[in-house]
């Protein structure tokens, strides 16, 4: 009587090969870990620009988001004189009409910060860092 080969062995060698195939793939899907250069800072500063005419902003209602550590460079151009606010880092600069002004700063604190204009009352942006 010829023996019948088990099936066995085959089979788990066969799950085994699928089961580790779809490890590595998995593994290799992972998100790596964050670095420094990851976040952006050294990566350049980010820009931001904002213009104000007639009382509108634009981009209106922005939301710009930056990592922690990043350096921001923000330029607001508006026509007529004001005074630009950016909360939370407490720095305000004075603007001419027609003539851009900047805020450099460096994204160290986490969290929301509004940026206003004092004397129209305009929220010209958000930037969150993170």
């Amino acid at each position: 009587m010829a023996r019948r080969r088990s099936r066995a062995i085959p089979l788990a060698a066969v799950a085994v090969g699928v089961f580790g195939i779809f490890g590595i793939a998995a593994c290799s899907s992972a998100k790596p870990a964050p670095t420094a250069a990851a976040g952006g800072a050294g990566a350049g500063p980010v820009r931001i620009a904002v213009q104000i005419a007639h009382h509108k902003v634009t981009p209106a209602d922005a939301v710009h988001g930056v990592h922690l550590g990043d350096q921001v460079v923000l330029t607001v151009t508006s026509d007529a004189d004001d005074e630009v606010h950016l909360h939370g880092y407490d720095k305000e600069i004075e603007i001419a009409a027609g003539r851009p002004g900047t805020i450099d700063f460096t994204a160290n604190l986490p969290g929301i910060f509004e940026v206003e204009t004092h004397k129209s009352n305009l929220q010209l942006l958000q930037i969150e860092v993170k």
